[in-house]
């Protein structure tokens, strides 16, 4: 269960990321919605994603 939720919970982190590189990159004037969007989104997954990690590298 550990490991299935850490697959979901890394995988937002990851598309949410590229998502706001892609954005930020782009310098749209909607980035400050989507920094405000995607920064607490970034946070939740980031932490959650460490504390469900097994540890194991590779």
């Amino acid at each position: 269960m550990k490991a299935w939720l850490h697959e979901k919970i890394a995988a937002v982190f990851w598309i949410t990321l590229s998502l706001y590189a892609f954005m930020a990159g782009r310098g749209t004037p909607l980035e400050g919605y989507v920094t405000t969007a995607a920064g607490p989104v970034l946070l939740v997954t980031g932490v959650l994603a460490l504390l469900t990690s097994s540890g194991e590298e590779g």
